[in-house]
């Protein structure tokens, strides 16, 4: 709820960046315009970025604003012509809502849904920080993109195209996933996880959301990526795995296919 979501937590920032002057973050490429900066020994998480033609999205952000610096100095060395355009905040989470002020200030655009608007807002425009130097924002309306069904950035094999689940994802009422066509890559953030030790667990509420969902779009995903957990977790994962997982479910797995014509 609304009201409940916006309380001060008591805020405990574990994550430490990365000190200037040392490397920047591992940089990863998993396919063709398909990255991932590394972050898994200091916030248990891994931010995926998707290049195009003349610049490049990120999709979830690590908690903090030291953090995210460290994210667009591992982009600014690998894609030195691809200026960030935009950041994705997939849900209400401050593990894919950290360093929003970082990026706005970089010149990035801010993308979410209707639903969290007020959340991205407060974190940008609040006037306490937890990291010194970084300042509120002031917020215009063009720097916020609000998602209310899909979107689409970039053009050809460039594309990625960003869908708002809503409750399909089980978990909260508006939720972002990514989908980048010329690859059949999924970004699943942390909606689906499996651990690296190959032990299957039954898929959890919001893994069998995801799953209908894929299935009603008629999507076949060769690939899907989680930004968070990722210590003890595959980073990367195969339909195989969600197909396991759904096996792994007591009772069986729910009915998942195209939309049926009465739209269940």
């Amino acid at each position: 709820p609304q009201q409940f979501r916006f309380a001060a937590p008591d805020w405990r920032v574990t994550e430490s960046p990365i000190p200037v002057g040392e490397p920047a973050p591992d940089w990863n490429t998993v396919a063709p315009g398909v990255h991932w900066v590394d972050l898994s020994e200091v916030a248990n998480t891994q931010v995926l970025v998707i290049e195009h033609a003349d610049g490049c999205t990120v999709f979830n952000s690590p908690l903090t604003d030291e953090l995210a610096s460290d994210v667009l100095r591992a982009i600014e060395q690998n894609l030195p012509e691809k200026p960030v355009q935009r950041m994705v905040c997939a849900t209400f989470h401050p593990r894919f809502a950290g360093g929003l002020r970082t990026y706005l200030a970089s010149g990035a655009k801010i993308v979410t849904t209707p639903a969290n608007e007020l959340y991205i807002r407060r974190i940008l425009e609040t006037p306490t920080r937890l990291v010194e130097g970084v300042r509120p924002a002031e917020v215009d309306e063009n720097d916020l993109v609000l998602i209310d069904g899909e979107m689409t950035f970039g053009e050809g094999d460039n594309r990625l195209v960003v869908y708002d689940i809503g409750e399909r994802s089980n978990y909260t009422e508006s939720y972002l996933v990514g989908w980048h066509p010329s690859t059949r890559i999924m970004l699943t953030s942390d909606l689906f996880a499996v651990l690296s030790t190959g032990m299957v667990r039954g898929a959890s509420a919001r893994t069998q959301g995801l799953a209908v969902w894929i299935g009603q779009q008629g999507l076949d995903p060769l690939q899907l990526i989680p930004t968070s957990p990722v210590v003890d977790h595959k980073r990367i994962m195969l339909m195989e795995d969600l197909e396991d997982s759904l096996q792994a479910i007591p009772g069986g797995p729910p009915p998942i296919g195209p939309p049926t014509p009465d739209g269940g």
